[in-house]
């Protein structure tokens, strides 16, 4: 699930990583974050609408308190569904210089209800190897 238009995601997902057919939830697939209505949908494509009490916990990764928020309101709608929040600090502020800026937008992606904050994108690899990471 992605805020980007449907061709950028798909070049990505298809071109540089070498997927085949990756079910995406695009720009305009869904309506806007924090509806969860894209995330939910695309939990149920890859769950062929089986949500069970026994699923894998589903993990969302995000950078904007939308994103946060998206989790929070998927979590009300399937109260029986483990969802955990990961949030990260956009690119542009993890160099020296913008320290104290990430350090505020990542208290601000907590307050907003991020269940675990991450210093980078590759460290949600060390998290719940058994869940569903949705983007």
């Amino acid at each position: 699930m992605s805020g980007a238009e449907s061709a950028s995601i798909k070049f990505v997902l298809e071109q540089r990583l070498g997927l085949k057919k990756p079910p995406v939830i695009a720009m305009n697939d869904a309506p806007q974050k924090p509806d969860p209505t894209g995330l939910l949908s695309l939990a149920d494509e890859l769950f062929q609408n089986k949500f069970e009490n026994n699923l894998p916990t589903i993990g969302y990764l995000g950078d904007t308190v939308a994103d946060v928020l998206t989790v929070n309101n998927a979590k009300r709608k399937r109260p029986s569904q483990k969802f955990i929040s990961f949030a990260v600090a956009p690119p542009h502020l993890h160099n020296e210089e913008n320290k104290s800026q990430r350090l505020l937008y990542e208290l601000t992606l907590k307050e907003a209800g991020a269940d675990i904050i991450l210093s980078h994108t590759n460290e949600i690899v060390n998290y719940y190897p058994e869940s569903v990471f949705l983007d």
